[in-house]
C-alpha cells in the first residue's frame, strides 16, 4: 500500500464536503480530485460519480515506455472537520476500492464507460474517441490497473493498527487478482 498525503487546508477543501457546492473559498473534495485530475499528465479523465459507478474518477495515462496506466480513484467525505483515527471513514472507500477489480477487463472498462457516458456520467479530459482510442489496442488484462481511496478524514500520522490492517488487506486483494497495489491519499 503507498500512502501519499495532501494539505487540505492549503488546498481550501471542505473535508467533510464530498461533492456539490461549498462556501467560497473551500471546495469539494471531488471539485479538488478533478482539478487536479485534469491538470495531471493523464490523456483522460472521466466522472462518473454515482450508482454503479467504476469510481468517482477514471483516468487514462501511458508511461515513457508506453504502458496503459488505468487509474480509479474513489473519493469519500471525512466524518468530521479534523482528520485523525476513523476507522469509519475507510469502510466505504475500501470496499469500493475491493469492486475495481471487475475494470481489469479490457471490454468490460469500454462498456461501462460508452453506456455511463449515454447515461450522465462526463469527460472532464479528453472524450470518448481518445478513449477509445487510447484503451482498444490493448489486450484484454495488459494495462495496468492503480486504485485510489481518497479519504481526507485519515491522518497519515495517526494511522492505527486497525486502519493499516484494512488498508493493506485491501491492498493485497488488489494485488492477488492483478492490480496494483492499493495507494492511499489522505491528510499528514
Amino acid at each position: 500500500m503507498g500512502c501519499t498525503t495532501s494539505d487540505w487546508r492549503a488546498a481550501n477543501v471542505n473535508p467533510e464536503q464530498e461533492c456539490g457546492l461549498c462556501s467560497p473559498p473551500l471546495r469539494s473534495l471531488h471539485d479538488w480530485l478533478r482539478e487536479t485530475l485534469v491538470a495531471s499528465d493523464a490523456l483522460v479523465v472521466f466522472y462518473d460519480h454515482r450508482s454503479g459507478e467504476c469510481a468517482d474518477y477514471l483516468t487514462v495515462s501511458v508511461d515513457t515506455e508506453g504502458e496503459l496506466i488505468v487509474r480509479l480513484y474513489h473519493g469519500k467525505g471525512a466524518g468530521g472537520p479534523v482528520p485523525g483515527d476513523r476507522v469509519d471513514d475507510l469502510y466505504e472507500v475500501c470496499g469500493q476500492s475491493t469492486k475495481c477489480v471487475q475494470w481489469r477487463s479490457k471490454k468490460r472498462l469500454i462498456s461501462h464507460v460508452n453506456t455511463r457516458l449515454r447515461t450522465g456520467s462526463c469527460f472532464q479530459k479528453g472524450d470518448l474517441q481518445s478513449f477509445f482510442a487510447l484503451v482498444e489496442p490493448y489486450l484484454r488484462y495488459e494495462f495496468s490497473l492503480e486504485v485510489y481511496a481518497v479519504q481526507l478524514g485519515v491522518s497519515k500520522g495517526q494511522l492505527s493498527p486497525k486502519m493499516a490492517t484494512l488498508l493493506a488487506t485491501t491492498s493485497r486483494g488488489l494485488v492477488s487478482v492483478g492490480c496494483q497495489r492499493l495507494r492511499v491519499i489522505c491528510s499528514p
